[in-house]
């Protein structure tokens, strides 16, 4: 799944590390940063983007309302996202800013109260060396709340299903040893496993 990521370069800080551990978590990513006082956007999600990417999240607050969403260009960048079939808006609250009625159909996720960095859990990260990653509060809430269909394990991370044969969530399944030190996930149709050795510093 790729995303992009709309922040305003006042609220970057918020959601930096949201990206970052994001991207590590395996799905690509990219960084739409704008700044009106730079005159337009730092770093740019052209109109092919739009094509490549599934989900867009934009990082809403009082400056992004009150800033940002008087650019035309800005709004014409969320609307063309809206218009794009079978792609999704998920809206990242960040306080409690007016949200346009154009968002009344698009999934929010609440970060008004998840601080940074808090670490919840271990995720390993993706690779033939697994490493384990902290999630922070941000990322949790984000999986709980996204309406993305995805599921996340201990030991493994986040998956909408069996990479091997394709089964649903419904098929998935988490698993341990009885002592934790093992942690992993399992598909009940073909059997394909994974997961980790737990090693906590």
């Amino acid at each position: 799944m790729r995303f992009i990521l709309s922040t305003s370069s006042v609220d970057k800080p918020t959601v930096i590390t949201f990206w970052a551990q994001l991207g590590a978590m395996g799905a690509e990513v990219l960084l739409d940063e704008w700044s009106p006082d730079a005159g337009g956007k730092i770093t740019r999600a052209t109109k092919d983007d739009v094509d490549r990417y599934d989900v867009l999240l934009l990082a809403w607050s009082t400056y992004a309302f009150e800033s940002l969403w008087a650019s035309s260009e800005y709004r014409a960048a969320v609307e063309r996202f809206f218009e794009s079939p079978n792609r999704k808006v998920i809206l990242l609250r960040l306080d409690d800013a007016n949200v346009p009625t154009l968002f009344d159909e698009a999934k929010r996720v609440d970060f008004r109260d998840v601080g940074e960095p808090a670490t919840l859990g271990l995720r390993p990260l993706p690779g033939p060396k697994k490493r384990i990653l902290p999630i922070s509060r941000a990322i949790k809430r984000f999986l709980e709340e996204g309406g993305l269909g995805v599921d996340d394990f201990p030991g493994y991370g986040t998956t909408r299903g069996c990479p091997r044969c394709g089964a649903g969530p419904d098929q998935i399944e988490g698993w341990h040893d009885p002592f934790r030190m093992y942690q992993g996930v399992t598909c009940n149709t073909c059997d394909w496993n994974d997961g980790v050795e737990v090693i906590l510093a």
